[in-house]
């Protein structure tokens, strides 16, 4: 039986070397099908593996439909490193990076791990649904989804993804009766998750994704409502009346999802003052939004300048790191800062980017 290798990423490299060093040992050291496996070879007949793109529906291989380097070096390693570990046949697997691929030269014209990234994956989910029948495309963005939380975790790309599958799984289940009910019974929160949110919310969280998930989730409670209808609410979608009894009543104004007229809906008393701070916790965490919104209203045809933005002409050339800074792009690593402006499709170089060729582009 083959040695089973566990790949760790080394903190000090860099995504693109601990890519590099994942596809050596993978080639080098692993030893699954077969210690003379030719790696250069595209057609592995002791796997009965063939890598083949999107294109390739028949036996026959031509590098006309092969998957395209770098990429081809990263679906080997990747697929031997699996099955390593799972001695499961990875056809669904080669279906995923097929789609992986393809997604990666829609979107950036080059197959490259390093440009990997939630549109990405977003792409790849909606081939899969074009090339593929509806249980076929799940299975795939359940492969997706499980490539790029192990890609994040050993660290051989940019960015931390945390994407979900969004192929919904095939209905078969029947919509009524005992069993129907059970299975949306299931599918309802525990009430350990409920008080995991709620105690989240109540310790004032600091991280974005954190206050807006446990906000929403409050404001959905306070008025049940469907999630792209409290998306949609204005900034200033909060009202006041004073009831008969002197009272203040407090609720939002709502526009209906399904055509509906425009609307208020009342919050009960009881749950008012979480309303509130949900929706001032919300308030603050877009007005850098809304702050860019008005800039660019009183100000067409200029940059935006947000406070971190170098303080420097229009046409100043700008460094890597300085055009990364004016796209909000984490700035301590440059090599970081390089890949992250290729991948939304602007030079990596420095002197190329100006504040206005970056308005211009993005």
């Amino acid at each position: 039986m083959a040695n089973i290798l566990d790949f760790v990423p080394e903190q000090e490299r860099s995504p693109q070397e601990n890519l590099a060093e994942f596809i050596r040992v993978c080639k080098e050291e692993v030893t699954v099908f077969g210690k003379n496996l030719n790696w250069q070879d595209n057609v592995w007949t002791s796997a009965r593996l063939l890598f083949g793109n999107l294109e390739h529906t028949k036996r026959k291989l031509t590098p006309a439909i092969t998957l395209a380097e770098p990429f081809l070096d990263f679906a080997k390693a990747y697929v031997r490193y699996g099955y390593m570990h799972n001695r499961v046949h990875p056809a669904r697997k080669m279906q995923a990076l097929k789609c992986l691929e393809r997604a990666l030269i829609d979107c950036n014209d080059f197959p490259d791990m390093q440009f990997l990234t939630f549109g990405v994956l977003d792409r790849a989910a909606v081939l899969a649904r074009a090339h593929y029948g509806s249980a076929c495309a799940y299975g795939i963005g359940r492969h997706l989804e499980l490539l790029s939380t192990f890609v994040s975790a050993k660290k051989m790309v940019p960015l931390r993804l945390d994407w979900k599958n969004p192929i919904p799984r095939p209905n078969a289940a029947v919509r009524t009766g005992i069993e129907a009910r059970k299975m949306r019974e299931k599918k309802l929160p525990s009430n350990e998750v409920l008080n995991a949110l709620a105690d989240i919310f109540a310790k004032n969280p600091q991280v974005d994704r954190d206050i807006f998930t446990t906000s929403v989730f409050a404001m959905l409670l306070c008025t049940p409502s469907r999630i792209s209808e409290v998306l949609a609410l204005q900034e200033d979608c909060e009202i006041r009346e004073t009831k008969r009894d002197g009272s203040t009543a407090y609720g939002w104004r709502f526009k209906p999802a399904k055509g509906g007229p425009p609307m208020i809906k009342w919050i009960p008393d009881s749950m008012a003052s979480l309303a509130k701070e949900a929706v001032h916790r919300v308030r603050n965490l877009t007005a850098e939004a809304r702050r860019n919104a008005l800039w660019l209203e009183r100000n067409p045809g200029l940059f935006y300048r947000h406070s971190a933005c170098p303080d420097v002409p229009e046409n100043q050339p700008l460094s890597v790191r300085e055009a990364a800074i004016s796209l909000g792009i984490p700035h301590d690593d440059v090599h970081y800062c390089s890949v992250q402006l290729r991948v939304n499709k602007l030079s990596g170089r420095n002197g190329v980017n100006s504040l206005a060729t970056l308005r211009q582009e993005t």
